[in-house]
C-alpha cells in the first residue's frame, strides 16, 4: 500500500505565538489511517498531519505499523495494536487497539463415547477441542439402539436359540390338537419382547393291518387292527357276512372345502350286528362298510336282497369310502396396513367355485395384528439424526400359518429428528458497527445458520473537545440462539477545525464515527478518503466526475454491488440496468458520448424501486454506431454515496463494426486453490455473429472478497486465506461471467 503523509500549509498569524489547544487524533474505523490535528485558541490557524498504514511493516515517520497483541482464541476475538509515528514531533506517537481478528471457533475432534447406549437408554459422547491451549469439551447424546428382534428361522443368527424359547408344550394325539408357546427375547439385552401361542394339528390314527383274532378258544371270529400312534386305540369287525336286513345304502355325495364326501356304499352298523345288545354297540365292535365288487375282485359276499336281486359286495375300510374334504383353495394373502404401522389386517378368500358363506360372499379368513395387543413388534430400523427422521420396523405375528409365512414387515419414518448440537455462536461486527452477523453450525451434520442484524446506537457519554465519549451498539436477533449482543465503543473527542474556514485544506476531512459532518458537502469524502466511496456526499462525487479525464475506473468504484450493464440497444436508445443496493433511496445515472474530452453529466435521478433506464440523449440525441460511457451511483436519504458502479461503454445499434458484446466466456466455473497458491483466469468477450466491437477497455476482473482471493487486472488469482470468493469477469458493456473460487 502506498504511504502518504500530509501536512497543512501554515498561514502567517497576526500574533507572535500560538496558544495551541489539545492534540486530537481521529482514527479510521479499520486502523488504516489516523489524523492528528491541533488548533490555536487565539486564531483560526490549524495544524494537521495524516499517517497511513504501511503494509510492509517497515514503519517510520508518517506511517502506521500493526502488531497482533492478542491472538484470537476459539471463543474470543483477537486484538491488533496500530502504532502511528508522525513527522511533526508535537504529534509524537499514538496507538490504537482494535478487536479485528475474528474468533477461530472450536475445532472439535471426532468424539469419544463415554457411556454406551443400550436398547432403551441413550449414551453419551464427549467432543474435545483440538486447538492448542483450548481443551474445551462438549457433551452429546448418543441415540438408544432399540431392541434387536430375533429371527428363529435365520440359520446365520447364532444367538436365536437363546433368544427364542419354546415352552408349555402339549403334544398332539390321534384325536386332539397339540399346543406350545414361543417367547421372543432381545438379542442384545434379553428383554422379553413378545410371546405367541401355536396349535399343532391332531395326528389322526395310523392303523396297522387287520388281523384275525379269536375272542374265545382258538378259532378266529373277528378282525382287529391297532393304531401305531397309540396301542389303546383298537378297531374290530366281524367276519360273518352281514345280515341283509341290517344293510343301509348310502348314496354318493361330493366333497366340499369344509365337508367330507363319500362314494356309494352300504353300511352295516355295529348296533345291528351280532354280539351287540340293546341297540348299543358292544366295546371293540365297529361299523362295517361294503361296496360293489369290481372286475378282478375275488373275495366278497353275495347278498340276496328282499326284492329278489342279488348284490355282490366286498368289505372295505371306512377310509376307502370317505372322500376327504377338499380344504379351501386360498388366494395369496393381502395385508392392509395402517399408515402409522400400528395395525395390519391380513385377508385371503377361497377361490374354489361354489365355496360361499352366508350372504353369498366367497368364504374368507382374516386376522388383525396391532401394537396395542403386542402382536406387532416395533424395532428401530434407523435411528433419527438431526437432519433425518428415524424409522421403526413393524413386524406382525399371525396365528394363521399362511399369513405368518407370507408376511412382510413395514418401515415407517416416525422417530422425530433429534435437536441440532449447535456450536457456540460467533459474532462478526462490521468495522463501522453498522451491522453484526451471528453464525453457528451443527457439530453433527455441519448445517450452518447465520443472521445479520442492524444494531441500534445509544450515546451513553457524549464526546467533548476535552474528553472522548462512549456509545453502545445493541443488536437483537430473531434467532433465540443468538440472543442479544452489545458493543461498547469510544467516540473520539470533538474536532476543533472548521471546515468552512479557507485556511483548512481539503485533506483535513477524514471520516470518523463521532457524528460530526463537514458543512461543505463538496469536501465530504467517503470512508477511504475519496469522493466515490461509501459516505461521500454526492456533490463531492459529481465535482470529481466533472474533472475526470482518465479511462480508468475510480478506485472506490465496484462492479459487484450494482452490476451495471447494457444488453438491449436500438439505433436511437440504450437501456442500462443495475441491481438493488441495500439502503438506496435514489439511483443517479450519468452518461456522455465517448468522443473528445466530454465529461459524464447527470442524466436522471430515479427512485429506489427503479432498476433500469433507457437513454435517448446525453448532451445530444444518440446516434447509431456511436459509443457512450455510463455510470450509476446509489445514494441514501441524505444524498450520501452508498456505492458507485464501474464505467461501462455501450454502442447504439446500427453499425456492424461498432457493436456490443453478447456474453463473456470463461472455461472454469469453480476453482479450488490452496492458501498461498496462484492461478490464471482467462476469459473472452463474445460478440453476436457477424458483429465487431471497438475495444474501449479490456476485460475487467473483480473479487467479492479480496481478503480471501485477490485478482489482478490481468486475471491472476492469489489465494490469501481459507474461504470462498466470487470472481466477476466483465466486458466493457457490463455483461459478466461469475467464477467461484474456494481456498483450502
Amino acid at each position: 500500500m502506498a504511504v502518504r503523509a500530509t501536512k497543512t500549509k501554515a498561514i502567517a498569524p497576526k500574533h507572535t505565538e500560538h496558544d495551541w489547544g489539545q492534540v486530537v487524533y481521529v482514527w479510521a474505523a479499520d486502523g488504516s489511517k489516523v489524523k492528528a490535528s491541533r488548533a490555536c485558541t487565539e486564531c483560526v490557524f490549524t495544524e494537521s498531519e495524516t499517517a497511513v498504514l504501511d503494509e510492509s511493516g517497515t514503519g517510520g515517520p508518517g506511517k502506521i505499523t500493526k502488531e497482533v497483541t492478542k491472538p484470537a482464541t476459539c471463543e474470543e476475538a483477537g486484538e491488533t495494536t496500530y502504532t502511528a509515528v508522525f513527522e511533526n514531533s508535537i504529534f509524537g506517537t499514538v496507538t490504537k487497539i482494535l478487536e479485528d481478528i475474528p474468533a477461530l471457533d472450536h475445532d472439535w475432534d471426532k468424539g469419544e463415547v463415554t457411556v454406551d447406549p443400550s436398547c432403551e437408554t441413550e449414551g453419551t459422547k464427549i467432543y474435545t477441542c483440538q486447538r492448542d491451549g483450548c481443551g474445551e469439551t462438549m457433551e452429546e447424546s448418543v441415540p438408544a439402539l432399540g431392541h434387536k428382534w430375533p429371527d428363529p428361522d435365520d440359520p446365520d443368527d447364532p444367538d436365536h436359540q437363546e433368544t427364542v424359547v419354546i415352552k408349555d408344550i402339549e403334544e398332539p394325539t390321534c384325536t386332539s390338537e397339540g399346543h406350545y408357546t414361543e417367547e421372543y427375547y432381545c438379542e442384545r439385552c434379553m428383554t422379553l419382547l413378545a410371546e405367541a401361542n401355536f396349535v399343532t394339528a391332531a395326528l389322526g390314527h395310523d392303523w396297522g393291518e387287520w388281523t384275525l383274532v379269536a375272542a374265545q378258544g382258538d378259532t378266529p371270529d373277528h378282525y382287529e387292527r391297532v393304531c401305531n400312534n397309540d396301542s389303546n386305540h383298537v378297531e374290530r369287525r366281524d367276519i360273518d357276512p352281514p345280515d341283509v336286513n341290517a344293510l343301509t345304502e348310502v348314496p354318493a355325495a361330493p366333497a366340499t372345502c369344509t365337508k367330507a364326501g363319500n362314494q356309494k356304499y352300504w353300511l352295516y352298523e355295529a348296533s345291528n350286528g351280532e354280539g351287540q345288545g340293546d341297540d348299543e354297540p358292544q366295546a371293540g365292535f365297529v361299523d362295517r362298510y361294503f361296496v360293489e365288487m369290481e372286475e378282478g375282485d375275488t373275495e366278497g359276499y353275495v347278498i340276496s336282497m328282499s326284492d329278489g336281486t342279488q348284490l355282490q359286495l366286498k368289505e372295505v375300510n371306512q377310509e376307502d369310502v370317505i372322500i376327504p374334504s377338499l380344504g379351501h383353495d386360498w388366494s395369496e394373502p393381502t395385508y392392509e396396513w395402517a399408515e402409522n404401522g400400528h395395525m395390519v389386517t391380513a385377508k385371503h378368500e377361497c377361490q374354489r367355485e361354489g365355496c360361499m358363506e352366508e350372504g353369498g360372499k366367497p368364504a374368507h379368513e382374516e386376522e388383525t395384528a396391532t401394537v396395542e395387543q403386542e402382536t406387532i413388534i416395533a424395532t428401530v430400523e434407523r435411528p433419527a439424526s438431526c437432519s433425518e427422521l428415524g424409522a421403526h420396523l413393524y413386524t406382525p405375528i399371525f396365528s394363521i400359518s399362511e399369513f405368518e409365512e407370507n408376511k412382510e414387515s413395514r418401515a415407517v419414518d416416525d422417530i422425530d429428528m433429534i435437536p441440532h448440537t449447535w456450536s457456540e455462536p460467533r459474532y462478526d461486527w462490521a468495522a463501522d458497527y453498522s451491522e453484526v452477523t451471528a453464525k453457528h453450525k451443527c457439530l453433527s451434520c455441519d448445517k450452518a445458520e447465520q443472521e445479520t442484524a442492524v444494531p441500534t446506537k445509544e450515546v451513553t457519554k457524549p464526546a467533548t473537545q476535552e474528553e472522548t465519549g462512549t456509545a453502545v451498539y445493541t443488536a437483537r436477533f430473531e434467532n433465540e440462539a443468538f440472543g442479544e449482543q452489545t458493543k461498547t465503543v469510544t467516540i473520539p473527542m470533538e474536532r476543533t477545525d472548521d471546515p468552512d474556514d479557507p485556511t483548512v485544506p481539503d485533506d483535513t476531512v477524514i471520516p470518523d464515527d463521532s457524528g460530526n459532518k463537514p458543512t461543505d458537502r463538496k469536501k465530504q469524502m467517503g470512508e477511504d478518503g475519496t469522493p466515490f466511496d461509501k459516505g461521500a456526499a454526492i456533490e463531492a462525487a459529481e465535482t470529481a466526475l466533472a474533472g475526470w479525464t482518465s479511462s480508468k475506473d475510480p478506485a472506490a468504484a465496484k462492479y459487484a454491488p450494482l452490476k451495471l450493464m447494457s444488453k438491449k440497444q436500438t439505433s436511437k436508445s440504450i437501456k442500462v440496468s443495475w441491481k438493488k443496493a441495500p439502503g438506496a433511496k435514489h439511483y443517479i445515472v450519468y452518461g456522455a458520448a465517448v468522443s473528445g474530452k466530454k465529461q459524464l453529466k447527470r442524466l436522471v435521478q430515479l427512485g429506489a424501486s427503479k432498476r433500469s433506464y433507457t437513454v435517448r440523449k446525453t448532451d445530444k440525441k444518440l446516434k447509431k454506431g456511436k459509443y457512450y460511457k455510463f455510470m450509476v451511483i446509489a445514494v441514501d436519504g441524505h444524498n450520501n454515496v452508498i456505492s458507485s458502479s464501474k464505467f461501462i461503454y455501450v454502442s447504439a445499434k446500427g453499425n456492424k463494426k461498432c457493436s456490443n458484446y453478447k456474453k463473456v466466456k470463461v472455461k472454469a466455473k469453480v476453482i479450488t486453490l490452496k492458501k498461498g497458491k496462484t492461478a490464471a483466469l482467462k476469459g473472452k468477450a463474445i460478440a453476436s455473429k457477424h458483429q465487431k466491437v471497438k475495444k474501449k477497455v479490456g476485460l475487467r476482473y473483480e473479487s467479492s472478497s479480496p481478503q480471501v482471493v485477490k485478482v489482478s487486472s490481468k486475471g491472476k488469482l492469489r489465494a490469501l486465506k481459507k474461504g470462498t470468493a466470487n470472481i466477476y469477469v466483465f466486458a466493457q458493456n457490463g455483461v459478466v461471467k461469475k467464477v467461484k473460487v474456494r481456498v483450502k
